[in-house]
């Protein structure tokens, strides 16, 4: 229990409390914490699976799958857990909504097997069935279901490849419907954020994204507001209104994600003002995430400032990182997905990777 308590103290954004936003570290807790019920269910035979606490069990018969279940209420329960009755069902192989079998599944499986015909022909035509199918996904808003994680993965592989030509309206109807889905569907964003950053956006796209961070009333989210934030910075949106609003967050907001956001766009898009608000706030930043992200922002500053007004003020863990920036011959503030050969896409959006 103390190393856990450790590792978690090592992983926070303070050391009393909060964890980075990505399924990482929660993916490592639940493995250890549900690892008693993995074990036993294996090991009684069952053909078991599991991903957080979403689990599958594959059974001969509905008498088998209810025997299965009742194992494993006994032993979730003695980790002091419990099913969530409303989730849990057994399912027929022949029911239309079953979560595995139904028909999407094989769609999918289909569109695999063009892509791994290796002709470009018929790979040209998977990647349309890729497009079409995830806009009547997004348009649809079912951006929460499987279906919707496999094609924006796939469609944002296929944007970084560049040996595949399309067309200039290709990602139009997909990135304005995602643009329209950004209010409602924030947990998500992780998701918006690559294909978005895969992508080539217009000004105008981009104007959609400046809006709604204006609009303070609905961008409420500090972790979406901060993979916004750094859209815009990887897309070098300079505006004059966000600008300033994003001094406004790094003076007054107490969120992590949207500070740190605001932070690095100010670096990236600001002028020389926006540099000094930068430096003035370094003082009353507490904690390794917010202070990386101020020295990004911070790289292209002169040394005489920062050993001045800023190193004082430095965290042990964030030192060299203003050095290494420094002794770069070029200025990154986003790191830019990297663009993908067509011989290794075919292995990237395999069905089963």
């Amino acid at each position: 229990m103390d190393a856990i308590v450790n590792c978690l103290k090592a992983w926070s954004y303070s050391k009393s409390h909060g964890l980075p936003q990505n399924r990482d570290i929660s993916s490592f807790l639940a493995n250890m914490y549900m690892r008693p019920v993995d074990s036993y269910m294996i090991g009684e035979g069952y053909d078991y699976y599991r991903y957080m606490d979403d689990i599958r069990i594959i059974c001969s018969d509905k008498y088998d799958a209810r025997k299965a279940l009742k194992q494993l209420i006994k032993e979730l329960r003695k980790i002091g857990l419990n099913v969530n009755a409303a989730k849990t069902k057994i399912y027929d192989p022949d029911d239309q909504d079953h979560p595995v079998l139904r028909s999407t599944s094989f769609e999918l499986e289909r569109i695999d097997a063009l892509i791994n015909s290796r002709k470009k022909p018929i790979v040209a035509i998977a990647f349309k069935e890729v497009r079409d199918r995830l806009a009547s996904v997004v348009k649809e808003r079912r951006v929460s279901e499987r279906e919707f994680r496999f094609l924006i993965a796939r469609i944002s592989k296929i944007a970084l490849c560049k040996d595949i030509a399309k067309p200039k309206e290709f990602f139009k109807e997909i990135t304005n419907d995602i643009l329209t889905c950004v209010p409602d569907w924030p947990h998500v964003s992780g998701e918006f954020y690559t294909y978005l950053v895969s992508v080539e956006m217009t000004a105008a796209e981009l104007n959609v994204l400046r809006d709604y961070l204006l609009d303070t009333d609905k961008s409420i989210y500090g972790w979406q507001n901060y993979l916004l934030w750094k859209v815009l910075t990887f897309y070098d949106y300079s505006d004059t209104d966000l600008i300033g609003h994003a001094k406004q967050v790094i003076e007054q907001s107490k969120n992590y994600g949207d500070k740190a956001g605001a932070t690095l766009y100010l670096g990236k898009c600001g002028d020389r003002n926006c540099e000094n608000a930068i430096v003035e706030d370094f003082s009353r930043l507490n904690n390794f995430f917010l202070q990386r992200h101020a020295l990004i922002a911070l790289q292209e500053t002169d040394y005489e400032v920062i050993k001045e007004r800023v190193q004082p003020y430095v965290l042990p863990e964030s030192r060299g990182i203003y050095r290494t920036l420094k002794s770069r011959t070029s200025h990154k503030y986003i790191d830019p997905p990297e663009e993908i050969k067509y011989s290794d896409l075919i292995r990237e959006v395999s069905f089963y990777a």
